[in-house]
C-alpha cells in the first residue's frame, strides 16, 4: 500500500511539473515586399555592438531568401518604442535606430537596403531576452551604377514576435 502511495505521488508530482511549464509562444517574422509573401524563421537574433550603440541583429530566412532587420536597444526604455531609419555613415561615428536589408536572390545576390521607413517594439523583455513589433520600410538596390535610379521597393505589413535574442560574452 505504501508503494501505491508513493507510485501515486511520484505519478502526480511528475505531472504537475510538466503542466506547470511554461510553452513558449511561437516565434513570427513576416511581411509583404511589393506581392511577394515572406514567412521566414529566424535563424539567428544577438545583440551587436557598433559605435558604441548596441543592436539587436535578427537573420531571418525563407527559402533562399534573406533579411536581417537591426533594432537599436537605446530607446527601448518605453513601450511601444519607434525606431526609425536614417542615413548613417558609421565611419563618422553616425547611427540609425533600425536598418532592413533584404536579400531576395540568396546570400550572394544583391542586397536591397534602407531608405527610409521605422520599426515599432511593442514588446520588449530584457530578462526573458524577446521582442516583438511591426515594421514597414522603402528599400532600394544596393547598385555600384551612380548614374541611373536605383530601383525601390515597399516593404509592409512587417512583424515579429516572440523574436528570442541572445547576448554574447565578450572576449
Amino acid at each position: 500500500m505504501r508503494t501505491t502511495h508513493r507510485a501515486l505521488f511520484l505519478s502526480f508530482l511528475f505531472l504537475l511539473i510538466i503542466f506547470s511549464q511554461k510553452i513558449d509562444a511561437q516565434t513570427i517574422f513576416s511581411f509583404k515586399v511589393d506581392t511577394l509573401s515572406f514567412n521566414g524563421s529566424v535563424k539567428d537574433a544577438v545583440v551587436i555592438s557598433a559605435d558604441h550603440e548596441s543592436y539587436v541583429k535578427i537573420d531571418a530566412v525563407d527559402g533562399d531568401k534573406a533579411v536581417v532587420l537591426y533594432l537599436g536597444l537605446q530607446k527601448l526604455n518605453k513601450l511601444p518604442a519607434s525606431l526609425p531609419f536614417a542615413h548613417h555613415d558609421h565611419s563618422k561615428g553616425e547611427t540609425t535606430d533600425s536598418e532592413f536589408i533584404w536579400i531576395p536572390e540568396g546570400k550572394d545576390g544583391p542586397k536591397w537596403i534602407s531608405s527610409e521607413g521605422k520599426t515599432i517594439v511593442t514588446q520588449y523583455d530584457s530578462v526573458k531576452q524577446t521582442l516583438s513589433g511591426s515594421f514597414e520600410y522603402t528599400i532600394q538596390k544596393s547598385e555600384k551604377s551612380k548614374d541611373k535610379p536605383k530601383p525601390k521597393l515597399e516593404v509592409t505589413k512587417g512583424q515579429f514576435q516572440n523574436v528570442r535574442y541572445k547576448v554574447e560574452e565578450k572576449k
